[in-house]
């Protein structure tokens, strides 16, 4: 099923009890006018409401218990997922590069590879791994121990060109200098320029900050300044990045408040995949490999509340795969939603969106489509006395909708017909030819005279 943003905001009347994670939270996009028309097209509505199958996944959309995104960029292309929890089901959502005029493809999926296949693409499922990272650091120790490490990463790339290596002098004044005039792959501006980025200060405290990091097993200051051997195994290996992996899980507590856990990836071809955890006062530093990466991923858009999620096994090799867990409760037949009736607008301007919402405020819901507000739209039109005959099957209605087979009452002033005679189903309202015997709508055996 295929949505633009658009034909979303047209569909989210009939859809007002939702979550704030839901495809239609703040679904205000400007309305071109043939929303109805459109859908019309590609199936989800009919003269009798909505389609079976495209209501099945809407209903679905429209209460997710779990939203999660997935981003993956490389210098030459950027592909951004959405992946929505129901019910036990996964709703796979590709956004568009298209921002204007493209559509969202909703595709059910059984597999989690089909929403990690991009990274899996990307990074391949090698179990290897160079180096064994895994510490907390302050939002003060971090640039710090990262602008260090750039000193040892640009010691190494400039040897591949002038020949030989000579290890780097670190001084306090060369930290400064790299705190200061970071280069464009450097860690030092990868943590400043990340969407959580830390402010950078060119004047750190140096003696809390170098004494922490040599305890946490960095730094090794004795004559001179060095990282330990691990942190050098990193820093000679992570060299050129080349792809960086975002993940965004968004869902709600057992208290009720939305809770959100993120992680970056990235990846430099040469085994080691450096992750990011945002923590409350600061980053958690590990690296892994490309097998455990993808399936840290699979299992956060699964089931970040687990443990598990974060700490995958090493030593498998291949593409990891999971299953579905099936939901215990049934899910309730879904609500007959009346397809909304067409509405004009005039000519909106280019709508904007936000992919997802920010939960950097304990307890704020997020907001996954954001758009300008759309302009007033006129309601349908009520006949003086109050009823309007249904354009479909003939039936006379009060009310926005027929409550015959849910048609929308058309906009303008549409009155009831007059009362008929034997040529009318006494059922549905149907016109029946006269000397039939049954309504050719519902069945209903006419009287004879």
């Amino acid at each position: 099923m295929k949505l633009s943003y658009k034909e979303i905001a047209y569909l989210a009347p009939s859809f007002s009890q939702n979550t704030e994670i839901s495809i239609f939270a703040n679904a205000d996009a400007p309305l071109k006018g043939n929303e109805n028309e459109t859908l019309r097209q590609k199936g989800v509505l009919s003269s009798e409401g909505y389609s079976p199958e495209a209501l099945r996944l809407l209903n679905m959309l429209a209460k997710p218990e779990r939203f999660a995104r997935l981003i993956v960029r490389t210098n030459l292309m950027e592909i951004e997922r959405y992946l929505y929890t129901a019910n036990g089901k996964l709703i796979l959502a590709d956004i568009p590069a298209d921002q204007e005029g493209g559509e969202i493809q909703f595709t059910e999926i059984e597999d989690i590879q089909d929403a990690t296949g991009p990274m899996t693409a990307l990074l391949g499922s090698a179990a290897m791994c160079l180096s064994s990272l895994n510490a907390d650091f302050t939002d003060s120790e971090l640039p710090v121990l990262f602008a260090i490490t750039d000193i040892y990463r640009k010691a190494v790339l400039q040897s591949y060109i002038a020949g030989g290596y000579a290890p780097p002098v670190i001084t306090s004044s060369a930290i400064k200098n790299e705190l200061k005039n970071g280069f464009a792959n450097g860690l030092v501006m990868l943590v400043a320029e990340s969407e959580d980025g830390v402010a950078l200060t060119t004047e750190p405290d140096f003696g809390s900050i170098l004494g922490s990091l040599a305890e946490k097993g960095c730094i090794v200051s004795k004559s001179d300044l060095s990282l330990t051997d691990e942190w050098l195994l990193f820093a000679v290996n992570f060299l050129v990045m080349q792809a960086s992996v975002m993940v965004e899980v968004i869902q709600k507590g057992d208290d009720g408040v939305y809770e959100k856990l993120a992680a970056t990836f990235y990846y430099t071809g040469m085994g080691d995949v450096l992750t990011l955890l945002p923590q409350d006062n600061g980053k958690t530093v590990m690296t892994m490999s490309c097998y455990s990466a993808v399936k840290t991923v699979a299992g956060m858009m699964l089931a970040p509340n687990t443990a598990d999620s974060m700490m995958p096994p090493e030593g498998q090799k291949g593409v990891p795969s999971f299953t579905v867990p099936v939901s215990v409760t049934q899910q309730p037949a879904p609500p007959i939603q009346p397809a909304p009736a067409p509405q004009q607008a005039p000519p909106p301007p280019v709508a904007t969106r936000q992919a997802a919402a920010s939960a950097s405020q304990p307890g704020a819901p997020p907001t996954p489509f954001v758009a300008p507000a759309s302009p007033s739209i006129p309601q349908p039109a009520t006949a003086q006395n109050g009823t309007w005959a249904c354009p479909v099957c003939g039936r006379v209605n009060t009310g926005q909708f027929c409550k015959k087979d849910g048609t929308p009452q058309p906009v303008g002033n549409t009155t009831a017909p007059a009362q008929v005679g034997g040529n009318r189903c006494p059922n549905c309202g149907n016109a029946v030819p006269d000397g039939a015997r049954f309504c050719k709508k519902c069945g209903t055996q006419m009287k004879t005279r």
